[in-house]
This record gives structure tokens, C-alpha cells and sequence, in this order.
């Protein structure tokens, strides 16, 4: 099977190199020796204890269970769901609750997350470490489930652990202590421009129709969007429609 591929490698590249038999400006010469590599691709996939790096264990926002399987997704959300005052990282306080989830005994990858998110209607987030050294958290996986409270995870060393505040373990800005877990992209500093922000994340482009017996009277209030100008035009190329020949 590999030598067929790569004899099919090497066919392709040649007859890319003299475009398809036709005469162009630009001539590939062949080389004299063609190199491949294989490598063996393994899923980043959940496993037992590691010890979060000091700089994240000080923040005190993360709860890192202690576990010695390979379930520690699946005691992240039962963490969620079901909230410990004292020792919460403690395994002891999730086995007994393990039924209540449908899950495979097998680490869990991030690519798999989806159906056990579809298999226990859940929505998750899962952010780790730009690298190992580093301390830029980016989102690793991002829930597609709408209209759910989402559960934060946290990937380190293929070892998850569940998200306490996501805003103040983002370092949020002075102010805008709203996070959106739906585009993971976005701060606000008001819970009122979030809820607008993530409406129009899910429903895309929208029309806010007046509402009766409060918006009877429509007024332009933004004067200050005005443009000082003689002659101001505005065009929607969406719906400007030309008829050509």
C-alpha cells in the first residue's frame, strides 16, 4: 500500500511539473531524488493526574481532579454539574456518580467530544496552553451546541481539568469581565451587550422589528454617526441588483 501511494506521489508531481503536457512560462526541472516520511498520528486524548503549572495552580480557578484512569473529562463534568465545596478535586466524590454519564472507559479525544457532548446533551470548551512553556491559553475545541450553559475545560499535558471563572482565568481587562464562550474571542464590560453579541452570533444577520406599543414612533437618535458632508449616499450591494447584458 505505501509504495503504491508513493509511486502515485511521484506520477502526479511529475505530470504537475509539465503542466498536463501544456507550454507555459514556467518549467519545473525534476529532482534527482525524491525523500517521504512517515509518522504515525496520534488524537490528543485525556488521561490521568499531571500537576498544572504553579503559575495557573496560584489563580485557584481550576479544579484538577486526581485520578488515575483515563475518565478525567468525564469527572470534569460531573465536577460541573455537581459542585463541591471541599476537596473538590478529589476523585472519591465523582465515581459514584459515573452511571449518570454515557461515555466509553478509554481516554477521551478532543475530536470525540462532540458525540459525547450529543450523548449526554451537554455543551463543552476545551482551552489548553499555546505550547508547553507558554502562557497564551487558547481554545482548543469549541462547543457547536446552541442555546446551553457551556462547561469549561482545561487540556494540559493530556490531562483535563474543569474551568471554575473563565473570565478571571482569561486575565480579562480592567472592565470587561464578560467572556463569550460561544466565539471565545470577544469581551464586553456589560452583561446586556454580551446577550446582544452572542444572538447575533447564532442567528447571523438580523432584523430587529419594532416592537408594538413601545417602538410605534421610530426616531434617529445617533447623531453622533453623522458624517459631515454635503452629499452622503449609501448603497447596499446585497440587495442592489443590475440587469446586464
Amino acid at each position: 500500500m505505501r509504495e503504491m501511494w508513493i509511486e502515485q506521489s511521484v506520477t502526479n508531481w511529475i505530470n504537475l511539473s509539465d503542466f498536463g503536457g501544456k507550454t507555459g512560462y514556467l518549467r519545473v526541472v525534476a529532482p534527482r531524488s525524491f525523500t517521504f516520511s512517515f509518522a504515525k498520528i496520534r488524537g490528543v486524548a485525556g488521561g490521568s493526574y499531571v500537576e498544572l503549572p504553579k503559575w495557573i495552580q496560584n489563580k485557584g480557578l481550576i479544579v484538577n481532579i486526581k485520578n488515575d484512569d483515563c475518565l478525567c473529562l468525564v469527572y470534569c463534568v460531573l465536577a460541573y454539574l455537581y459542585p463541591v465545596l471541599k476537596h473538590a478535586n478529589r476523585v472519591s466524590h465523582y465515581e459514584n456518580k459515573l452511571h449518570i454519564l454515557k461515555y466509553v472507559n478509554k481516554p477521551m479525544e478532543i475530536k470525540k467530544i462532540g458525540k459525547f457532548e450529543k450523548d449526554n446533551d451537554l455543551a463543552n470548551n476545551v482551552f489548553g496552553l499555546e505550547h508547553k512553556n507558554s502562557k497564551m491559553i487558547t481554545p482548543l475545541y469549541i462547543s457547536k451546541v446552541e442555546n446551553k450553559e457551556r462547561i469549561h475545560i482545561f487540556l494540559y499535558e493530556k490531562h483535563y481539568s474543569l474551568i471554575k471563572n473563565k473570565n478571571r482565568l482569561f486575565g480579562m481587562n480592567p472592565g470587561q469581565n464578560h467572556f463569550c464562550d460561544m466565539c471565545c474571542c470577544c469581551t464586553f464590560d456589560n452583561e446586556k451587550a454580551l446577550d446582544n453579541h452572542q444572538l447575533s452570533y447564532v442567528t447571523g444577520q438580523r432584523v430587529m422589528m419594532p416592537t408594538s406599543g413601545k417602538d410605534d414612533i421610530v426616531k434617529f437618535k445617533d447623531y453622533k454617526a453623522l458624517v459631515k458632508m454635503p452629499i452622503f449616499i449609501s448603497c447596499d450591494f446585497e440587495a442592489y441588483q443590475d440587469t446586464t447584458k
